[in-house]
């Protein structure tokens, strides 16, 4: 019993864990892989024939006096233009917005149809949380969307916003906002000043264990704490 339990607590468990800094969330390790560019992240399967099937992009930017959730919410609730080469631009069909609740961030989730890609479906997450502003795109294909769903909902599950780097962040804008700074930050971050980009631009991207692996892990080490008792009682 003892040793089947060291077999399980050695056994590989890691998922690929994407730390953007602010936010954080788990995907399948062998089968998503991400790149940074900017304050920009891409995610993608790692098959030559999902890659076409779905996307995941994340962006982040110093919040301006647009960016709260009820604005958010009202933007999301209509549709969005598709604009395409040569052809008339056509509006995205929304299926649902409304805000959630995951964990302790409040966060505006809408599902359009074709608002990024043709006969793709895109989930928006967005959310405020101090001076920044955080917008995660979850897209697939229509023929795909059902393989790519219990991926997506993981994810969301799992998305964590790290409080101590955006309290850095909120510290950093309020330097800039008194009347006196010349560096006047308007909701861009490509505007904002270069200290607090560059913050928003060193994410990482790491295997290591996901929030759901980490669980399972404290559960048998709970079953394995019992059984080295019962084992050294026994004895």
């Amino acid at each position: 019993m003892v040793h089947f339990l060291f077999a399980i607590l050695l056994f590989h468990l890691q998922g690929l864990a994407l730390d953007a800094g602010y936010l954080s969330f788990d995907l399948p390790e062998s089968q998503w892989e991400c790149t940074k560019s900017e304050v920009r992240f891409v995610c993608q399967p790692t098959s030559n024939s999902d890659k076409t099937q779905a996307i995941i992009i994340l962006n982040a930017k110093v919040a301006g006096p647009e960016d709260n959730m009820k604005l958010y919410l009202k933007h999301l609730r209509q549709p969005k233009m598709l604009s395409l080469k040569n052809k008339a631009p056509t509006p995205s069909k929304v299926i649902y917005a409304d805000v959630k609740m995951i964990g302790p961030q409040q966060w505006v989730e809408s599902l359009h149809d074709s608002s990024e890609v043709p006969h793709f479906y895109t989930l928006y997450m967005a959310t405020r949380s101090g001076d920044l502003s955080i917008l995660l795109q979850l897209s697939a294909s229509k023929q795909q969307q059902k393989k790519f769903s219990s991926t997506f909902k993981k994810l969301i599950q799992s998305l964590r916003i790290n409080s101590t780097f955006v309290a850095k962040i909120t510290r950093e804008v309020q330097k800039y906002q008194s009347p006196n700074s010349i560096a006047q930050i308007n909701g861009s971050s490509s505007q904002a000043p270069q200290d607090i980009t560059s913050l928003i631009k060193s994410p990482n991207i790491f295997a290591g264990l996901s929030l759901t692996n980490i669980m399972i892990l404290v559960g048998l080490f709970i079953a394995l704490t019992g059984a080295l008792v019962f084992y050294y009682r026994k004895s």
